[in-house]
């Protein structure tokens, strides 16, 4: 079986090999929907904070120096030369517009390939706040 994404780029994998007669182990298989359900809720526990931050000249920084700046939104430049913005920007809406020009931006005239794409994902993810254990 093909398998098109390592678990270190996946969102979640809950896989379960053919058994002889189709038999399934359920109790395992609850543990790994169970897992998969956490994880989404670490994930969406996530977004709400990052809906809850100001994006700051402090953080704008950080994306100015981890990303391609073609992948930045010009609040980010604005923000990070020192210009007040007349609106609120979070960490949520930028991570939004960053993520629409990864995934649709063509940079050179040409699309990048999807290894580019995860790689400015893992870049954006490792940027932006992570909450507090």
């Amino acid at each position: 079986m093909a398998t098109y994404l390592s678990p270190e780029a996946a969102a979640a994998i809950v896989r379960e090999p053919h058994r002889p007669g189709l038999e399934t182990d359920v109790e395992k298989m609850a543990e790994r929907l169970k897992k998969l359900v956490k994880r989404g809720k670490e994930a969406l526990g996530i977004y709400r904070l990052w809906s809850e931050i100001r994006l700051d000249k402090d953080l704008a920084e950080v994306l100015w120096d981890r990303l391609p700046r073609a992948y930045l939104p010009p609040y980010v430049k604005a923000l990070r030369e020192g210009v007040s913005l007349t609106e609120l920007v979070t960490v949520w809406d930028a991570y939004v517009d960053i993520s629409q020009k990864i995934w649709v931006g063509r940079k050179s005239g040409k699309e990048a390939t999807i290894d580019r794409r995860v790689e400015l994902f893992r870049m954006l993810h490792a940027a932006l706040p992570k909450p507090k254990e």
